[in-house]
């Protein structure tokens, strides 16, 4: 859940780069990401992150969670059986295989000596996350350091709070940008997690609320009376997944250079997401260097990595996603998982069924797998939302143990008659070979 003040806009930021071709296995290098993310990034996405955590508990709600079992679901190695959600630093250390590196420190707890509900009604919120940020302060922390980009600001805080969680209040997981310019050793706050402290060793909200402070937006849907529903399903951490994030959000934040099919056909070989960065954007006419517009963006994805929890196909498939990157008038992506009339990232279902819509129900037939095709014939098809033929073909999938190969076509109509054509032409060669054969027996 994303909740930001008025004064601070939702501006867009990173220019783009032309990026092409796969990365290897190894960390990516630090790059301008090939396309904005959905929120301002208020921590970049490669390179050592340093963030401050605090706990906040009540009369009512004392803290029972030590700070170095905290600690360890933040910044150590968390407990195994938690996996993929064992620590916040275990899982982007894997999702950006290698290139970020989230690190920092508990403070402490501070203590409120009034109930939750007496202490929400005194201050708000966002004060009451000030007065422990002043304690601390007064305490001896140096928050200058928690400062990254020098601008004055605090870049991201982690606030765990005690007590039980109630979805549609206060005390549910959110994150909010900016605060009441009240200063710890000349900064301000700049962007907060408010999230209660992980007693079951889970990292979960805190992989969602830090997915915010990189800059990419919910993917769930959070009201269902307008626009599709059902988010992305549970194929995502910023939806209602336990797992990776999808190869788009890898793209924007640059931790996958993708490979891009404009034009003719390709064959290739995409290892899973959750163990090595590749994926390709499909879509004719497409470049980085224009890129806020319609495309498909298709991935390869398994049991495996920080997608070893989820509960679907234990062999590697091909994940196919419909995006609509069209900028809006006021300079921000005009549509979202949510309320718009159709959908920022769709997941193309391979069975046809729609039932992240209809039901909120995703599953693995929602894969591509060996045989399937998808393409303007296909159902679903690969149109645009328009209705008009977006020219894209992704067939001959073969999947195998650790990839999926495919051939994909960008100006498919085009290429699928070339190869109609070739095949009609060798066809007829080989039947009037035969018939000149004949003739002469």
């Amino acid at each position: 859940m994303a909740r930001f003040t008025a004064r601070i806009a939702l501006a867009l930021v990173m220019v783009l780069g032309p990026l092409v071709g796969f990365a290897s296995a190894a960390p990516p290098p630090a790059s301008t990401p090939a396309l904005r993310t959905p929120y301002t990034r208020q921590i970049p996405s490669t390179g050592t992150v340093r963030i401050p955590a605090i706990v906040i508990d009540f009369a009512d709600a004392p803290n029972t969670m030590s700070e170095g079992d905290i600690a360890s679901t933040l910044f150590g190695a968390g407990k195994a059986e938690k996996a993929p959600m064992e620590s916040l630093n275990a899982f982007y250390r894997r999702s950006s295989y290698g290139a970020l590196d989230l690190t920092g420190e508990v403070l402490g707890v501070y203590h409120v000596p009034m109930t939750r509900a007496a202490a929400e009604a005194a201050s708000g919120q966002t004060a009451l996350v000030e007065d422990a940020l002043a304690s601390f302060d007064t305490s001896g922390t140096d928050f200058a350091r928690y400062d990254g980009d020098g601008d004055g600001r605090l870049d991201y805080v982690i606030v765990m709070w005690t007590g039980s969680a109630r979805r549609g209040t206060a005390w549910w997981g959110s994150y909010t940008v900016g605060g009441n310019d009240r200063l710890v050793d000349g900064t301000a706050l700049g962007a907060y997690a408010w999230v209660p402290v992980p007693t079951d060793f889970s990292a979960r909200t805190l992989v969602h609320e830090t997915g915010h402070a990189l800059g990419l937006t919910d993917l769930y849907d959070g009201n269902r009376s307008i626009g599709p529903g059902g988010g992305v399903g549970a194929f995502d951490p910023m939806g209602d997944g336990s797992c990776d994030h999808n190869a788009l959000s890898k793209i924007m934040l640059g931790w996958i250079q993708p490979r891009v099919i404009s034009t003719g056909l390709e064959k290739l070989s995409l290892r899973p997401t959750s163990a090595a960065p590749d994926a390709a954007i499909v879509m004719p006419g497409f470049s980085l260097d224009a890129p806020y517009r319609e495309f498909y963006v298709v991935q390869a994805r398994v049991r495996t990595g920080n997608d070893a929890a989820w509960p679907y196909t234990t062999s590697s498939a091909l994940q196919v996603w419909h995006v609509d990157a069209t900028m809006g008038s006021n300079g921000r992506y005009a549509y979202n998982n949510s309320t718009t009339a159709h959908k920022f990232l769709l997941l193309v279902e391979a069975d046809g069924k729609s039932e992240i819509e209809k039901l909120d129900m995703s599953n693995t037939t929602d894969l591509f797998r060996t045989g399937a095709t998808f393409s303007a014939a296909s159902a679903p098809s690969s149109d645009l939302y328009t209705g008009d033929r977006s020219g894209v073909t992704v067939s001959s999938i073969r999947t195998a143990t650790g990839s999926v190969s495919f051939s994909a076509a960008a100006g498919a109509s085009v290429g699928t008659d070339r190869l109609t054509d070739a095949r009609l032409a060798r066809k007829a060669s080989l039947a009037a070979a035969r018939r000149l054969a004949a003739r002469r027996r």
